[in-house]
């Protein structure tokens, strides 16, 4: 069995390398010191595609396999992990609509998502369901065009700085993954608000924050249920996000600077002085 890449993605590989190393490496620093947003950036890789990941070819995408996008990610998780997860939501995001949004969602929504021109977020954390994500208790009650979210979350990647928001929330009452349904809502829709943003111990330009909503949402369509379990509300947990390989990918890139630092601080010891 060949395990080697292709011609096409080592292609991906070598052009997301350099791309990192002429955008992103030599800023990851200060943009994590100043917790900045390099919101630039997602605008030039929306120019190489990579911002449609996941989405089909007809809707503006590139369509990449799993391991084309694994690639993209542990090449930008090289310079910096907090964009390479940034990136990942967004395709996250995008994807999911592309999958189970309908027509009209779609029109609105995707094409832009793929082409960069907007930038998505992923909600479904609250203070009081984090890895029990299914105990979540953001309600949303059917107003027959639209539906009302009510509720608050914690902890949304690209939260405050993205357009679009994938968010779960319970269109039933209980417990457990039953009722549990997938909304997209807007930046700007009335009720909807941004809270702090998390203190974390790293990954600062990966924007985590809070939110609160009392607004309106436009829902995925239902899908049907396996063993009680929402397809739609596991498919973006699912797909394509940043591999688990990454803490490997920054491992390496850590160890070659530290390398590289201890050569040329024994290179310059050795080296003589002159009077």
């Amino acid at each position: 069995m060949n395990f080697d890449l292709d011609e096409e993605q080592a292609e991906i590989r070598d052009t997301v390398r350099r791309f990192t190393e002429s955008h992103i490496t030599p800023y990851a620093e200060t943009w994590d010191e100043l917790n900045h947003f390099p919101r630039e950036v997602y605008t030039l890789m929306a120019e190489l595609g990579l911002m449609g990941m996941t989405t089909p070819e007809e809707y503006g995408g590139s369509a990449l396999s799993r391991l084309s996008g694994a690639l993209v990610y542990e090449e930008l998780a090289r310079g910096e992990m907090a964009t390479s997860v940034g990136l990942s939501v967004q395709n996250m995001v995008a994807g999911s609509i592309a999958r189970f949004g309908n027509a009209e969602q779609i029109q609105r929504w995707v094409t832009r998502l793929a082409s960069g021109e907007l930038l998505g977020a992923f909600s479904l954390s609250e203070t009081a369901s984090g890895s029990d994500a299914a105990s979540l208790q953001c309600r949303a009650e059917n107003q027959g065009n639209s539906y009302l979210l009510n509720g608050s979350k914690t902890w949304v990647t690209n939260g405050g700085e993205a357009d679009v928001y994938l968010l779960m929330a319970r269109t039933s009452a209980g417990k457990g993954a039953s009722g549990i349904s997938c909304f997209v809502i807007e930046k700007g829709t009335p009720g909807f608000s941004f809270g702090k943003t998390e203190r974390k111990m790293g990954l600062h330009s990966s924007l985590s924050t809070a939110s609160a909503m009392k607004a309106r949402a436009s829902k995925l369509p239902s899908l049907p249920w396996t063993a009680g379990v929402s397809i739609l509300a596991q498919w973006p947990l699912a797909s394509p996000r940043q591999p688990s390989t990454l803490p490997a990918t920054m491992r390496e890139s850590a160890s070659n600077s530290a390398i590289l630092s201890v050569h040329s601080r024994a290179f310059n010891l050795c080296s003589p002085t002159w009077p």
